[in-house]
């Protein structure tokens, strides 16, 4: 009987150390389990971060290639409307100076009649 006896005292001790081998194997699986958990969310943030910044950036890039394409279409808009002035200010002078030229022309023709007459008037009195 103590054969017997100390037989399933071994069989019950060696299911009690095959009990405990998986017990610390779930264990061990559980704490690498719960690192790989936190790991992941650790990484996580980043990569969001990352990507927000990523998107962020591409955003601020858009917003620059607009601002640049605005600054180059107000560049030309004023270019254009200061060569236009700049157009329209040649011509009035044009036009003033041939205006003027006229005048001085036709005031020159009248006072050159006036004196032809005077000097006539004047030439038969002495």
């Amino acid at each position: 009987m103590q054969n017997h006896d100390l037989e399933s005292m071994m069989k019950a001790m060696s299911t009690e150390q095959t009990r405990l081998d998986q017990i610390e194997q779930l264990l061990i699986q559980t704490k690498y389990a719960q690192k790989a958990a936190e790991k992941e969310i650790k990484t996580k943030p980043k990569q969001g971060i990352t990507q927000s910044l990523k998107e962020d950036s591409a955003k601020v890039t858009n917003q620059v290639d607009n601002t640049v394409e605005i600054e180059h279409k107000v560049d030309v808009a004023v270019e254009s409307m200061i060569y236009t002035f700049l157009g329209v200010l040649i011509v009035a002078v044009v036009i003033g100076v041939a205006i003027g030229g006229l005048c001085l022309l036709c005031c020159m023709r009248g006072y050159q009649r006036s004196q032809k007459r005077r000097l006539a008037e004047t030439g038969l009195k002495f």
